[in-house]
């Protein structure tokens, strides 16, 4: 595959953290709800039935891709133009191996969590109705109609128990604590 160069080197880390910091802050938001009175319908659709979580995930699926696409970028300023999870991670590897850079002990747990995403592990696997499937376009919960092609179990959000949502808050700073510390180690080594 052929890779696209970038202009914008540093860019791409801040937008990564911009989805980031937006699923973790719709998350916030869910659990103390400040923006909408109680009667309106805005509260019973984001709030009560809790479809607030479809961007909360979404947005953080999509700082997973880009995240892991700035990183490929430090280390050699292309990055791979697809949407794929587990070949943007594998990309990501084999760029690490080949500039002999020592990933941090924790990356392990970040491509736990990757691959989780890629395969809608998450939540096990409640959000969508029947079957298995990989995210290869990244796109599942971006649409109501996905390359997944799956319905999306809406009436999991209203039936979400707590220990799912610990499980979304747990993965999102484990994750942006990994991939810090990633990036933070291919800036030390490579300048």
């Amino acid at each position: 595959m052929k890779k696209k160069k970038t202009k914008a080197k540093f860019h791409w880390m801040i937008f990564a953290d911009s989805y980031l910091t937006t699923a973790l802050i719709t998350f916030k938001e869910l659990k103390e709800p400040k923006h909408f009175d109680k009667d309106s319908l805005e509260y019973q659709l984001a709030y009560k039935s809790k479809y607030l979580l479809i961007t909360t995930v979404w947005n953080f699926k999509h700082a997973i891709e880009i995240t892991i696409k700035s990183l490929s970028i430090l280390l050699e300023e292309h990055y791979m133009p697809v949407h794929n999870l587990e070949d943007l991670a594998q990309n990501l590897v084999d760029l690490l191996d080949k500039k002999r850079i020592k990933p941090p002990e924790k990356m392990q747990e970040l491509f736990i969590i990757i691959l989780k995403y890629h395969y809608l592990k998450f939540w096990d696997s409640k959000l969508i109705k029947t079957g298995k499937f990989s995210d290869d376009y990244n796109d599942f919960l971006r649409y109501p109609d996905s390359q997944v092609k799956t319905i999306i179990n809406l009436h999991f959000f209203d039936e979400i128990k707590q220990h799912e949502l610990d499980e979304l808050w747990t993965d999102m700073q484990i994750f942006r604590s990994v991939s810090n510390e990633l990036n933070n180690t291919i800036i030390t080594k490579i300048g």
